[in-house]
């Protein structure tokens, strides 16, 4: 279950965990001969968890998000998806 308000996870959550953590051990292990990039997937990721953690934080006190941030919060989780995966594969 989820640590907050014990919703179940999706999977995914799951899998989006799963994946990084395979991603960050074979990029600590072996990638990083090839492309070191790390740290700019590394900067990339805590930018767009810095802004969904205090998004996060500000609905918990009773703010009401409205739809169009929570739309642009989606926005910048997806496009750290696919730059991630353009700086790793480029």
């Amino acid at each position: 279950t989820g640590c907050h308000r014990k919703k179940k996870l999706i999977l995914l959550q799951h899998y989006h965990h799963l994946m990084t953590m395979l991603y960050c051990w074979y990029a600590t292990t072996n990638a990083w001969k090839y492309n070191n990039n790390n740290p700019y997937f590394a900067a990339m990721n805590l930018m767009v968890h810095s802004v969904m953690y205090s998004w996060y934080s500000a609905t918990r006190t009773g703010w009401k998000s409205p739809k169009t941030l929570m739309m642009m919060i989606t926005m910048i989780q997806l496009l750290q998806m696919f730059g991630g995966v353009s700086i790793v594969y480029v």
